[in-house]
């Protein structure tokens, strides 16, 4: 799943828009928080550390290898 916009993110699709955002988010530094707990949350509940990706990846690979 992606991580959701406003709540765990934010994303941007040009440079003026990302200006914008760096702005809002330095005068508005609740809302930074609240965006950087949602994120931090994410990642660990989800696993994304490289432990858990490098054990997601060793259990695909040697499950493919024992069905073939």
């Amino acid at each position: 799943d992606m991580f959701k916009e406003g709540s765990e993110a934010e994303f941007f699709n040009s440079s003026d828009e990302l200006l914008a955002k760096c702005v809002y988010y330095l005068k508005n530094e609740q809302a930074r928080r609240t965006i950087a707990a949602g994120g931090r949350a994410r990642c660990l509940n989800s696993n994304y550390s490289n432990a858990g990706r490098l054990r997601l990846v060793l259990n695909e690979l040697f499950s493919g290898r024992a069905r073939g």
